[in-house]
């Protein structure tokens, strides 16, 4: 359980510095950090995930 927490929170980082990166959306980053501070175990966990894979397909279309 603790690794599936630590690959989240890393999936977290990557799109908190995609989302700084792009500077776009200030409240997206501030919510991020709150997700990270919290350790992921929030109860939008699965909107979350879905949110981040979604936010991964779109940077790799911008590579």
């Amino acid at each position: 359980m603790k690794i599936l927490q630590v690959i989240k929170i890393a999936l977290l980082i990557v799109v908190l510095a995609e989302e700084i990166r792009n500077a776009r959306n200030y409240k997206k980053v501030i919510v991020k950090l709150s997700e990270i501070k919290k350790g992921i175990d929030t109860p939008q966990k699965i909107n979350t995930l879905r949110e981040i894979r979604k936010n991964q397909i779109d940077f790799l279309k911008t590579l």
